[in-house]
């Protein structure tokens, strides 16, 4: 076996096994969710946990397929929730081992391939010495910037451990062609599943091409190819993800624009100089973009930055720009301001959370470059030792500090639910939405019981039912305005309610029987003409085997003429999802013909072992 291959097997070996131990109180305990007390009281995990549930109950139990979430806020289409987990790569492990158990798997399995994605990118395409590339990859995986996220429950983020794959495969696709197609479907998977995360992405890679289009022979020369590769990459991204976009798109023109805020909202949580040292070296939670590695990576970093600046200003230039971005307005140029006025951008509400990504990220590359200078200025013995003693005392620190934030896994969640209650609605009144943890765990725990909220708000103080579109069975009360775990809630019917199916006329009766997230069934007893009224939102996506699909005071309904007792059936069948998979699996085919076709030369310019940068 080669040298080369053993080092890389090794570096596998000591990655699998460090994300292993970080992650060991929560692989010990796959069926907890974490535990809401004050410190992480605006987690919104469970609603993670509850979407995780939606999915496995609607495939594995009612045998459907979740494009309609009947019991979120009395109707939504969930190919319009950014995050979603329906078509992740990973979410078979959850029909396979349940709800909770397959959400924590699939957080351990995006682990392990981040650091190894890390490595790769560090040794096969920066040309990192072993040492560097797994001293990096380490750091990466080991930062308290993911695990924070996991579990204040920003599913969003889960995907942003791959940032170093698309990172290699954009740089490789430069000299070759054959990378164009894995960049484009990483790429893709931040758009369905990333949420704001993607365009802080798309901006990094368009920065990396423009500042990695200059370089120099026997004269500065620009190579546009690394522009326009980038423009076919984020195409053909787009295009793999049509299905999931083309739903966005309509619920954004239903719901008028992007949801995006004003800007002194936006930069509210603005960074500084002195809050970001404190996320990079405090282990304590200093805020949402908490991201601690230690003093000794970060001053490796440094001194890399500092030493090697003519090989590495690239990666400082781009750190800079994403620095200024995260500090905003305590910038010396505000350049969150600038892209605030772009779409998508103005929907940024935390800049320390978002654009903290890249910072962090390049902060771990650099800190990779310093074992060559540590050898150069000690050779020998002398240096292995200082690279060693570096890297063993970076690595256990994080493991001891870091993996803390699994032990907020202590709470046991059973995975059945309770399928002998009929469904109903609920709206929850006089509650702070600042309880985000509370607000998920008692959603999930009343989905448990089949019953919806109907007003799950977690921006504002809530006084009054926010969907006035859906009669709700109860009205919920809790007996503190800031929910907790433990809060008793008042229960009291609702006088107006007619149950989840009901007609104009009271003589004509209707009985829902079978509410699924693709499906509805009603039993219907009629002695003459009627509309029958759904207790949903209303779609255009619906199908009705009798009678003609209307909109009724926002609701659901189906005009039926004939008489007579029957059971009216209505299927979800979202045409802009089939649309947007057509145009997916076209885009899929395209690339693959035009890019792999015979006779197409695979390499371009000077060839994959080309200096990157």
């Amino acid at each position: 076996m080669e040298k080369k291959v053993k080092h890389t097997i090794i570096a596998a070996v000591l990655i699998v096994v460090a994300v292993t131990l970080y992650m060991l109180p929560l692989l010990l305990n796959l069926d907890n969710g974490i535990t809401l007390w004050q410190k992480n009281r605006v987690s919104i995990w469970y609603q993670n946990c509850l979407d995780s549930f939606f999915y496995y109950d609607t495939i594995a139990g009612d045998h459907g397929w979740p494009f309609w979430g009947y019991c979120f806020e009395g109707g939504i289409l969930v190919l319009s929730i950014p995050d979603e987990i329906v078509f992740h790569p990973l979410s078979p492990l959850i029909l396979a081992v349940g709800a909770v158990k397959g959400m924590n798997l699939v957080y351990y399995i995006m682990y392990i391939f981040g650091g190894l994605s890390m490595f790769y990118l560090t040794s096969r395409v920066l040309k990192y010495d072993w040492a560097g590339s797994v001293y990096s990859s380490l750091v990466f995986v080991l930062c308290g910037f993911f695990p924070l996220l996991q579990v204040y429950g920003f599913g969003n983020a889960r995907e942003t451990i791959l940032i170093p794959l698309l990172t290699a495969f954009y740089l490789r696709s430069v000299y070759s062609n054959a990378f164009i197609l894995p960049a484009a479907l990483i790429l893709s998977l931040f758009c369905i599943q990333s949420a704001l995360y993607f365009p802080i992405v798309v901006l990094f890679l368009f920065i990396l091409a423009l500042v990695t289009m200059f370089y120099k022979d026997t004269r500065l020369r620009v190579r546009h190819r690394n522009l326009r590769v980038f423009f076919i990459i984020l195409a053909l991204a787009l295009g793999f993800s049509a299905f999931k976009l083309l739903p966005i798109l309509e619920f954004l023109a239903i719901d008028n624009g992007s949801r995006g805020g004003a800007y002194p909202d936006s930069i509210a949580s603005a960074s500084s100089f002195p809050f970001l040292l404190e996320c990079l070296v405090k282990p304590v939670n200093s805020g949402t973009g908490t991201m601690y590695i230690g003093y000794l990576p970060l001053l490796a970093g440094i001194v890399s930055g500092i030493v090697l600046w003519k090989r590495l200003w690239r990666w400082l230039f781009i750190l800079l720009i994403f620095i200024g971005l995260s500090f905003g307005p305590h910038a010396g140029i505000d350049l969150h301001r600038i892209l605030w006025h772009l779409p998508i951008f103005n929907a940024i509400d935390e800049l320390a959370k978002y654009y903290s990504l890249i910072v962090i990220f390049i902060i771990c590359l650099l800190a990779g470059r310093v074992f060559p200078i540590i050898r150069r200025y000690l050779p020998g013995k002398p240096g292995y030792a200082v690279g060693g003693t570096l890297m063993v005392i970076s690595v256990v620190n994080l493991l001891t500090v870091n993996s803390a934030y699994f032990n907020e896994y202590k709470t046991k969640i059973p995975e059945r639910k309770n399928g002998e209650q009929r469904f109903v609605q609920a709206g929850l009144i006089n509650y702070h939405s600042g309880d985000d943890g509370a607000m998920s765990l008692l959603a999930l725990s009343l989905y448990r019981e089949n019953i919806g909220i109907l007003n799950q708000d977690y921006d504002r103080y809530t006084p009054q039912i926010n969907n006035n579109n859906i009669v709700p069975r109860y009205y919920l009360i809790p007996r503190f305005v800031f929910l907790a775990p433990s809060t008793k809630l008042i229960c009291l019917p609702n006088p107006a309610y007619q149950g989840e199916s009901s007609f104009l006329r009271p003589e004509n009766k209707a009985e829902l029987i079978r509410v699924t997230a693709d499906s509805l069934a009603v039993r219907v007893t009629m002695t003459g003409k009627d509309r029958l009224v759904i207790n949903q939102n209303y779609s255009r996506w619906w199908r009705s085997s009798a009678g003609k699909l209307e909109n009724y005071k926002g609701r659901l309904s189906v005009r039926l003429d004939s008489v007579g007792s029957r059971i009216v059936s209505l299927d979800f069948r979202p045409g802009n999802f089939y649309l947007g998979g057509a145009i997916s699996l076209f885009t899929l085919f395209f690339s693959v013909y035009f890019l792999y076709r015979p006779g197409k030369p695979p390499h371009i310019g000077r060839g994959e072992n080309a200096v990157m940068v």
